[in-house]
């Protein structure tokens, strides 16, 4: 993405990415509120090439909240093919 400022509000800085030429994307910007006190994303509008506009809005963040381990693993079903990263320098 490139990466500009846009106006900010009273509580917001405001990101605006666009992606960069030749990628590829059918994205034609996207839009982030980050909150001044938190540095939290608030809130995300993307707008696609035929010019539909989708908004997120975050609420009630909550971080840290305790999570088992056990929600996070994932077994490939078999016959999956797992390509595992060089170590660097290999």
């Amino acid at each position: 993405f490139n990466i500009s400022a846009g106006k900010p509000t009273e509580c917001c800085w405001v990101l605006e990415l666009a992606p960069k030429p030749g990628r590829g994307v059918d994205l034609r910007h996207l839009t982030l509120l980050v909150a001044r006190d938190s540095l939290r994303v608030v809130q995300a509008t993307s707008a696609d090439v035929a010019g539909n506009e989708t908004t997120v809005r975050f609420l009630d963040i909550k971080e840290n909240t305790g999570l088992k381990d056990g929600l996070f693993n994932f077994a490939p079903p078999p016959g999956t093919q797992v390509i595992q990263p060089q170590a660097p320098g290999q």
